[in-house]
């Protein structure tokens, strides 16, 4: 039995992908090969974004305030970052400037296994490109910070270290 789809545009090969429609509106192979792979992008990309949001579940931002920071192409954001007990804060850095300060202490499990107290009022700044975080949040108190960024406009809040 013959096949009942014939293409007249020797352009148009049939094969196990071509659709009726496709065939019938001699739309060139090539084309639609090139719509599939942009497809199988999209696919990609929204695989590694739920990676990086997955990665990121471990602790909560909730953003306060949003700014331009006058006369650059920059953004000041402030937030508060809460950590549960027994996640981690991967290891990351930014595009600008950080400033933390602590509203709530615990104890940081450090990926050699050592403990150490982030203790209520304590402050650090961590400045740009440089990766910092990478702990885990060890006892049963919630780590709670107050952070002020001074990023580039444009550009994500963090990136993972790879």
């Amino acid at each position: 039995m013959s096949n009942p789809i014939v293409a007249l545009d020797p352009e148009l090969r049939l094969n196990t992908y071509s659709h009726p429609f496709e065939i019938a509106n001699n739309v060139p192979n090539s084309f639609i090969y090139f719509q599939k792979e942009i497809m199988m992008l999209r696919y990609l990309a929204l695989i590694f974004f739920a990676l990086i949001c997955a990665a990121n579940a471990q602790t909560n931002r909730t953003e306060l305030k949003r700014a331009d920071l006058t006369g650059t192409n920059m953004e000041i954001v402030v937030s508060v970052v809460d950590v549960q007990p027994g996640n981690n804060l991967i290891r990351h850095t930014h595009h600008g400037e950080e400033a933390v300060y602590v509203l709530e202490g615990a104890t940081l499990a450090l990926p050699d296994g050592k403990e150490v107290p982030f203790p209520t009022g304590a402050a650090t700044i961590n400045i740009r490109d440089v990766p910092h975080g990478g702990f885990k949040v060890a006892g049963d108190k919630t780590l709670k910070m107050l952070t002020v960024h001074i990023v580039d406009k444009g550009k994500p809040m963090m990136e993972p270290v790879k």
